[in-house]
Parts: structure tokens; sequence; C-alpha cells
């Protein structure tokens, strides 16, 4: 009788095990595809908008010069060059190399 009572209760465990291995390997599946999704995105492209508005290459929204025919203010220009520094000292850190330094009206990269 005593065999008849633990076969039940090994076949219970043996269930709760198995379902808690699925469980478990579900799991581990959704981690894998949000993993693969994940690597696919580039925060810099969220961050860092870089595109063009006429004859201006522009980042964030701000132009990253001026004409004789379109006077962009110096503090927009300023705010555009301000920002390609940050995502440059963003990417150095980033993969773990060099340090950007600011020189007064240069910029340098160790």
């Amino acid at each position: 009788m005593l065999r008849r009572r633990s076969r039940p209760s090994s076949q219970l465990q043996l269930r709760c095990h198995v379902e808690e291995r699925d469980s478990l390997l579900c799991k581990i599946e959704r981690a894998s595809q949000r993993l693969h999704l994940l690597r696919g995105a580039n925060v810099f492209n969220d961050a860092f908008k870089i595109w063009h508005d006429g004859p201006f290459g522009t980042i964030s929204g701000f132009r990253l010069g001026r004409t004789s025919e379109v006077p962009v203010e110096w503090d927009e220009i300023n705010a555009a060059w301000g920002q390609a520094v940050l995502l440059l000292h963003t990417m150095s850190q980033a993969r773990g190399e060099g340090r950007v330094v600011e020189a007064t009206a240069a910029l340098k990269v160790d």
C-alpha cells in the first residue's frame, strides 16, 4: 500500500516539475525575443536625431551653420555643436574609448 500512495505523489511531483519547466522555457523564449528586439534598437537614433534642413545639417532640430541667405542665430548653432559634442562623448563612453576634451573654441578627442 505504501507504494500506491508514493506513486500518485511521485506523479504529481513530476507533473509539477514538468509544468514549472515548461513555464520557465516559455519565459526564456519571451526574454530571448525581447533581447533580439532590443539588440536591434539604437538609442543614439532616438536621443540625437541627425538630419538636414535645406543646406544645413541638423542635430536634435538645431542647425549646424549659417549662410548669408539664411542667418541662423548663434545660440542655435552653439546648441547644435553642443549636441554634437554630447553625442561624441556618449559614443566614446559607450565604447570605453577615449574622452572628449573641451579646449575653448576647439574640440579635441583623446
